[in-house]
């Protein structure tokens, strides 16, 4: 075990591209960047935890702020590994592609928004925005405990960009500034008791609380609106950021000032916990990356950005629960809060519209309990019916459920509501999110009694779909003349299959792999072969989901902005898998110890071969394989080395660039 301590600086909320008075300039911004790093050396990791930028804009705004972020933080440390940890305003808009994907892109995330990475013998689990401001899904809860399962004897560090409710300050906005679910994460935290801290963004504070034995952190502001004076002292107005530092007995953190470089000498702005640790700068670097609900018949895109020599190993077992929705006893809910709240009633929509993605007819009030969600009609003459979406439509977002063509699936109700109920069903499908949905409309349900227990199955079916991978929306509607109805559950999830089969797990580059696990014990196999981008693609199976993390272990480079290629003796790198980089500049960070000179960034070329010093090869030698005019490669060494096919330009700190003259480049 190393004795040595390590670093990472994270930042967050930039907001690139909102126009506002308050918000920093893009110079303002970089400037702030450079003075964290100068003032404290060379972190380890850089870490941004989400709203890299504003939500809402125009497509080619959006583009814009994507392209100043990855310019300012991916490009202009591209020695650095970056993690990143996306953002509710990043969700905001769906026009174009689903906006998990493009988050993957924009932040060379591989598969879906959450991951997991072992760096220094510490482990990082991003807990990222999804497709709720306050509510960390299903899916995600399925996820972060299979991992931290795993992952026991290791110090864990989570990075969320949402607060935990009785911890950072949330101005009691409790359906934007604080998970509403909080009591279930801290249940899952408390079962895990190797994680030291939660680690936040979006309220643009900054804050070190401790709590059973773990410290709870806003992360500040690198951009977005100044925190008000009267929410208390939390750095305002200043841009800076958070310096997490782990030695072998502690784990410290302390808020940045970037106007001078200096730490805030706030008490409650630092803190530090005294623990032992499992810092070891010795040990292997491992990315790990998956599915939270996984099924028979899944088509997900995955790009590769870590290499490594190790076979890839594939972990899975059962998921805890069937269902697919979140909350299916529907006890969750919180106060409405200022204008937004004002509006959302204004709408007709109630604060399910956060928690349940239920939006309710203005005819009808609503209360939630223990016994599941109150609908009470507001008079004996208004018998308009009650209107659910599952989930809704939430500004402009389109959340939905990842289903799959001709499989079954069912909706189970349990209603308590005197008298004659009609139920109507109608199905929303889509292939994409920008899609118009193909609706299907199920034949109507009329139940009586007290007591209704109806189980509504159906097949998905979209005639003109081309792909088994689906996204479904459900409408459900509900006519009663009784004055008070309560729905005590309502839960969606597959059926059995009729004849089930293995399930199989097909990745590109590697051959299939099956999937059986033993109850709910963890399955683990090496796949043979070598992961490449394509499509992760399932077969089979009995329906229930499985919780699947793919981890490659050994990894040495992180290469960001493009897809790679291991061949073992030399890394194959693009085409690009970023459109938002400037000068198709592609960032290749060093994960292995070592001090010798490595790449670490190209512009203006999109495919290339590295012959990378770390696999025994006498020389530094790349092969330019698609480039333009004026192709620049960055070299990170004490000082410039000699260059064949390549002319030296410029120098800053250890990093050297120089101009490629040929398509073949050798240093030494």
């Amino acid at each position: 075990m190393s004795s040595d301590n390590f670093s990472a600086l994270i930042l967050s909320d930039a907001h690139l591209g909102w126009v506002d008075p308050t918000q920093p300039t893009l110079v303002a911004q970089l400037a702030a960047l450079r003075v964290m790093h100068r003032r404290f050396s060379k972190p380890g990791l850089l870490i941004d935890t989400g709203d890299a930028h504003h939500g809402g804009l125009e497509i080619g705004a959006a583009d814009r702020a994507r392209a100043d972020w990855t310019a300012i933080v991916s490009n202009e440390f591209p020695q650095l590994p970056l993690l990143y940890v996306p953002g509710n305003h990043e969700m905001l808009d769906f026009r174009g592609e689903d906006a998990e994907w493009r988050s993957c892109r924009l932040g060379s995330l591989g598969l879906r928004p959450y991951w997991s990475f072992d760096f220094r013998g510490i482990h990082f689990v991003s807990v990222p925005q999804m497709r709720r401001v306050n509510l960390v899904n299903r899916e995600m809860l399925e996820w972060l405990e299979f991992d931290l399962d795993r992952h026991r004897h290791m110090t864990t560090i989570l990075l969320a960009h949402q607060a935990l409710l009785g911890t950072t300050f949330n101005n009691g906005e409790l359906d934007y500034r604080a998970l509403v679910n909080s009591d279930a994460i801290f249940a899952l935290l408390n079962r895990h008791p190797q994680v030291k801290a939660w680690m936040h963004g979006h309220n643009h504070t900054f804050e070190v609380v401790t709590r059973d034995e773990r410290l709870y952190v806003s992360n500040g502001r690198i951009g977005g609106f100044i925190p008000p004076l009267e929410w208390g002292d939390f750095g305002q107005p200043n841009l800076g950021g958070v310096l997490l530092e782990i030695d072998a007995d502690a784990v410290r953190v302390s808020s940045i000032d970037a106007s001078n470089g200096r730490r805030f000498e706030q008490a409650h702005m630092r803190g530090e916990l005294r623990t032992a640790t499992s810092l070891d700068s010795s040990a292997a670097t491992q990315f790990s990356m998956g599915l939270g609900l996984a099924a028979g018949g899944d088509h997900r895109p995955l790009n590769r950005h870590f290499s490594s020599v190790a076979p890839l190993a594939v972990s899975a077992r059962r998921a805890r629960a069937r269902s697919l929705n979140d909350d299916p006893g529907l006890r969750l809910s919180c106060p409405l809060w200022g204008d937004r709240g004002k509006k959302r009633i204004e709408r007709g929509e109630q604060a399910l519209f956060l928690i349940h993605s239920l939006i309710l007819a203005p005819s009808h009030v609503w209360s939630t309990s223990a016994g599941g969600l109150t609908l009470k009609r507001k008079s004996d003459v208004d018998l308009q019916p009650v209107r659910l979406l599952l989930p809704g439509r939430i500004e402009q977002k389109i959340p939905y459920f990842s289903v799959t063509q001709a499989a079954s699936y069912r909706l189970s109700l349990r209603i308590d509501a005197p008298g004659r109920l009609l139920i109507r069903l109608r199905l929303l499908l889509r292939e994409e999110p920008e899609d118009e949905p193909f609706a299907l409309e199920l034949k109507p349900i009329t139940l009586t009694g007290s007591l209704k227990r109806p189980l509504i199955d159906f097949e998905i079916e979209h005639p003109e779909a081309r792909s088994s991978s689906l996204l479904l929306g459900l409408e459900l509607r509900m006519d009663s003349e009784a004055a008070l109805i309560q729905v005590r559950r309502m839960e969606l999830y597959r059926l059995p299959a009729l004849k089930p089969l293995a399930l199989s797990l097909a990745l590109p580059g590697l051959q299939p792999i099956a999937l059986n696990p033993t109850g709910f014990a963890t399955q683990v196999s090496e796949a043979s072969g070598s992961l490449e981008s394509g499509t992760l693609q399932l077969s089979g199976g009995d329906g229930w989901p499985m919780v699947v993390a793919l981890t490659q272990k050994d990894c040495d480079f992180q290469i960001r902005q493009a897809e790679l290629r291991d061949h073992l003796d030399h890394l194959e790198i693009g085409p690009l898998t970023s459109p938002w980089s400037p000068d198709e500049q592609i960032c290749m960070a060093r994960l292995s110890a070592g001090d010798g000179p490595f790449i670490c960034a190209t512009r203006r070329v999109t495919r290339l071969l590295l012959f990378p010093l770390e696999r025994d090869n006498a020389l530094i030698r790349l092969t330019l394989l698609e480039f333009s005019d004026g192709a620049e490669i960055e070299l990170c060494a004490p000082a410039p080395l000699r260059a064949r096919g390549a002319k030296f330009v410029r120098s800053e700190g250890e990093r050297h660039v120089y101009l490629a003259l040929e398509a073949s480049i050798e240093f030494s």
